[in-house]
This record gives structure tokens, sequence and C-alpha cells, in this order.
């Protein structure tokens, strides 16, 4: 009977979150005349108990090519790509027993941006904020060429137009990270999609707004609604990283039980 309960307090012990992250900022950058958009995940583990080795992100099925990552002292990480039913970036560092990890991962999704620059270009990553552990604090960033004027939508409440040195900026905080999804719609566009994704509707944005006028920028909150995602679950082990997502067609998951997070849909850690 001993032996029973301490099996099962150790059992119990594993379940228990090992890590969260303290600290998240992913930034989108769109170019003139490219549907591809580059993207930077910077994410700052806090480990309390077990050792953290490695990570992870899901970035749906977007393909993504020139992928690296460094740590907080610039050294480069190992990282690979594994095709799932999504595509899985991993990276792995020495082990950490306590403290912090901070980690920054590269890399260009292809042809991420749908629409038409006519039109209009619509970002879709609900896979941005999918975590299967807490995070204390998040940062969007979406910045487009300084050059492009006109009207912006986003899923991000909040959400306020910047002009960082040659670029112009969207920026949304969260504390904690509670609204998982990010969908952002520029009209006009920047660039035009030579091909369709997959054939999914465009589900519509209902949050919020900003115009950016050509004499400067005009924030204009629009608030007709709020988009939130879906929470995350536990982790198991000492399997780990950050990841997450589906494109439109997909509906958002959560992490779901511990340690083995299947194929996608927004489990990381």
């Amino acid at each position: 009977m001993r032996y029973a309960l301490l099996l099962v307090t150790l059992l119990a012990a594993q379940g228990r979150d090992r890590y969260v992250i303290s600290n998240y900022e992913a930034v989108f950058t769109l170019r003139e005349d490219s549907p591809d958009v580059q993207v930077v995940l910077d994410i700052t583990y806090r480990i309390d108990e077990g050792v953290k080795q490695d990570g992870f992100k899901y970035v749906g099925r977007y393909r993504p090519v020139d992928v690296r990552a460094e740590d907080e002292s610039g050294r480069p990480l190992r990282v690979s790509v594994r095709k799932r039913s999504e595509n899985q970036i991993n990276w792995s560092f020495p082990p950490v027993t306590s403290g912090q990890k901070r980690v920054r991962v590269h890399f260009t999704l292809l042809d991420a941006l749908r629409g038409r620059k006519s039109d209009a270009n619509r970002l879709l990553a609900d896979w941005a904020g999918q975590f299967r552990v807490p995070v204390e604090r998040a940062v969007y960033r979406v910045r487009f060429p300084l050059s492009w004027a006109g009207q912006l939508e986003s899923s991000r409440p909040h959400m306020e137009l910047r002009r960082s040195g040659g670029l112009v900026e969207a920026v949304a905080q969260q504390s904690p990270l509670r609204d998982k999804r990010l969908r952002v719609e520029l009209r006009p566009g920047v660039a035009d999609r030579p091909s369709p994704i997959d054939g999914s509707p465009w589900i519509p944005i209902t949050a919020g707004g900003a115009a950016l006028g050509a004499a400067g920028l005009a924030a204009m909150a629009v608030a007709r609604g709020r988009s939130g995602g879906q929470p995350g679950g536990q982790p198991g082990g000492q399997q780990g990283g950050d990841d997450s997502g589906v494109e439109a067609s997909v509906a958002t998951m959560g992490c779901g039980g511990g340690g083995g997070c299947g194929g996608g849909g927004g489990c990381g850690g």
C-alpha cells in the first residue's frame, strides 16, 4: 500500500507545470510585393522544477524556411522542421534545471498572406498564441512597409499602430495571455498571393480596427466583439517548447492532456 501511494505521488508530481513562459514576443514582418512573412518568436522560459532542454512550435500548414534559433547569448541552437498534419519547428539547448532560458526562433512562412494587393491581405496566425503552459506576458507585433497607408483590422483588441524605424508596426500586449488568436487584415494589401491555400473560407475579424492615413497614424477603436482562443493544457515530463497552430479552416484546439501533443492544433510548452 505504501509503495502504491508513493507511485501515485510521483505520477502526480510529473503532471505539474515544471516551467512557465514568463515572456513571449511574436513579430511578423510583411514585405512589399511578397506573400511570404518573416517571423521571430522570442520566448523566455522560467524553469522552476525538473529539466528543460528543448522546445517546439506548430505553425499550421504554412511551410517554414530559413529556420534558425539562438539563445540569450547569441549562440546558435540546433533546429529541425517536422511535417505532421501541420509543420512543427523544434529546437534544443543544454539542459536547464532552474532559472530562465531565452530562445529566439527565426523563420519565413511561404505564401502566408492571403488576398490581393489591390484589395486586401489577410494574415491568419491562430497558432501564434497556443501553448501548453501558462504565458505570463505576450506581445504581438505585425510590421508593414512604411509606404503602406490604409485600414487595418485585427482580432486582437486594442491593437495600436506605431512607427518603428522604417516600418509601420501594429502592437498588442496581454498579461497573462488569454486571447490566443492573431488575425490581421490590411486594406489595401502589400502583395498578391499566387494561389489560394486550400480553398478554406475567410473567417471575418470581429474585434477592432485602426486607420493609417498618408499624413500619419490615427488609431480608431472599432470594438465590434472579441475573438479568443482555446485554453492550453498541462505539460508532461521534460518534453516541451511552444507549439501551436492551425489555419482558419481548422478549428483552434487546446493542448490537451500531458506530454503528447500529437499533430499540432496548438500544443506547446
